[in-house]
């Protein structure tokens, strides 16, 4: 009697603690699968950024990149170093489309490490690294290499227990195309030629199409992480928020009131935290 008495409250215990992690865990609620789905479906078409900083337009400008030197800074904490892989990628696929062999190779370097802090294969990194090496001077194929660089660190990450880094990356990534954008903008002259005018306007609705893919990496960041335990997302809080607060900004950006100060202000905020080496 004793032991089925013994058998029956096990039983119990054991249901019950299985019913409390099947709650609360992120990877198992109906609102979590849709944002980890919205998320991960949006990386399979990411936008040519690089395209729309047509060359000659305006000139490239170095100072407007993350120190590639800084890395190994960033790489002793998953969350950082996820965040500022997506800020070298982005100034990585900005040397591209300059052609900037010299810049192209310090900033394929950089994001090649951090891809090893987050804990992209071994084999995967070094067949790509060995790839680049073999084409580096042939800037459509170092371009391809990078895309596939970027969808081992990004979209291959779903379904592994890193697929959250993904989010903190597409967050860095996103941060910085804004930032190159808006300064590109800025740095128009005046007196626009017809070309220009017509890039401008290009690049003004490539900024105003952010604001639907900065609400989805929002979503699932928020989604995949859990406010009261900093374990699970040490940088939830910043995250968080500085998201939140670029999606309110974004509300009154339009193409009639690009409001481009306030955006950038915002942006860079966000930037200057994430690519912080203190």
């Amino acid at each position: 009697m004793k032991q089925i008495l013994f058998l029956f409250l096990f039983n119990m215990l054991v249901f019950a603690c299985g019913s409390k992690q099947e709650k609360d865990s992120p990877s198992e609620s109906s609102a979590f699968s849709v944002e980890r789905e919205t998320f991960f479906n949006s990386l399979r078409n990411p936008d040519e950024v690089a395209e729309r900083l047509i060359p000659d337009v305006v000139a490239f400008d170095s100072t407007m990149l993350n120190d590639p030197e800084y890395f190994y800074q960033y790489a002793n904490n998953d969350i950082k170093a996820a965040a500022n892989l997506g800020i070298y990628m982005s100034d990585l696929n900005y040397c591209i489309i300059g052609k900037q062999g010299d810049e192209i190779k310090k900033y394929f370097n950089a994001v090649y490490e951090l891809s090893k802090a987050i804990g992209i294969e071994k084999g995967i990194l070094e067949f790509l690294m060995n790839r680049y090496r073999a084409n580096m001077e042939q800037n459509d194929s170092v371009k391809l290499v990078v895309q596939h660089l970027f969808e081992q660190s990004t979209s291959k990450l779903q379904g592994t227990d890193r697929e959250r880094l993904a989010g903190v990356a597409m967050a860095g990534y996103q941060i910085e195309n804004l930032h190159l954008i808006v300064s590109t903008l800025e740095a128009l002259p005046d007196t626009l030629t017809d070309e220009q005018i017509k890039i401008q306007k290009e690049l003004l609705q490539y900024v105003l199409d952010q604001q639907g893919k900065v609400e989805v990496i929002y979503n699932f960041v928020r989604a995949n992480s859990d406010p009261l335990d900093p374990n699970q997302n040490p940088n939830y809080p910043f995250f968080d928020n500085a998201l939140r607060e670029l999606i309110v900004v974004y509300r009154n950006v339009s193409t009639t009131n690009p409001n481009l100060m306030e955006l950038r202000e915002k942006v860079d905020v966000i930037r200057n935290k994430v690519i912080s080496i203190e």
